[in-house]
């Protein structure tokens, strides 16, 4: 997706070729999910746009703010914090209004949470259960997204004094994975760098660390 234009494409894994290429109605993107073998994107303005894995167009959701997803029984928006809402009438579950900053980054769901980095460059992480919206743990101090590993029952985040740490989803109880030199981590206004990603692939249990200042990739084997 971009972010200065509405649009999605697909590349194949394999080659690196496009598979396809959608122009959606609106000025640019904020997030995208594969929910339910769907793929939602967030759009500006306060749209939610539903296609198929090939493109196809399904459905459109407007709930007058960002929306992260929608399915079938819930949808879950960005308005001071984060509210869950019946997809049908429309009718407020729960809503969770204590985040010291809003959700510029994507929520992480899983089937029953919802961990969300709040801030741009420097942030906090909320672990929210799904179902009733009650915080489960919070945490301070993070600068880049989180991700999580179904297999260990963790989330990985990078914090600001250059410690990688896995927190275990229930408890929010930390392990520091590895420890950079705090030296070279800027944010933004100390110097024009880049951001502070991870991913986590799921087939080989790697974890991966982008470092936006120094250029640097790392990768772990999990354990």
């Amino acid at each position: 997706i971009y972010s200065s234009s509405a649009g999605v494409k697909k590349y194949a894994r394999s080659t690196g070729n496009v598979e396809w290429n959608k122009v959606l109605r609106g000025s640019g993107c904020y997030f995208f999910y594969i929910v339910d073998k769907e793929l939602q994107i967030s759009t500006n303005p306060t749209n939610l746009l539903v296609l198929e894995l090939n493109g196809n167009f399904i459905k459109e959701v407007n709930a007058g703010t960002t929306t992260f997803i929608s399915t079938r029984d819930e949808t879950f928006i960005g308005l001071a914090g984060l509210i869950s809402t019946r997809t049908d009438t429309g009718e407020i579950n729960w809503e969770f209004r204590e985040m010291d900053d809003l959700a510029y980054i994507m929520p992480l769901f899983t089937d029953n949470k919802i961990f969300v980095r709040t801030g741009l460059q420097l942030g906090s992480v909320y672990a929210i259960d799904r179902k009733s919206g009650d915080l489960l743990w919070e945490t301070s101090g993070v600068i880049s997204n989180v991700v999580y590993s179904a297999p260990l029952h963790s989330i990985y985040a990078l914090r600001e004094d250059g410690n990688l740490v896995a927190f275990d989803e229930e408890s929010g109880s930390e392990q520091v994975i590895a420890s950079f030199t705090s030296v070279p981590f800027f944010l933004a206004g100390d110097a024009n760098v880049g951001s502070y990603q991870i991913a986590y692939d799921e087939v080989t249990a790697m974890l991966f660390l982008s470092l936006g200042d120094s250029g640097q990739l790392f990768a772990f084997q999990e354990q």
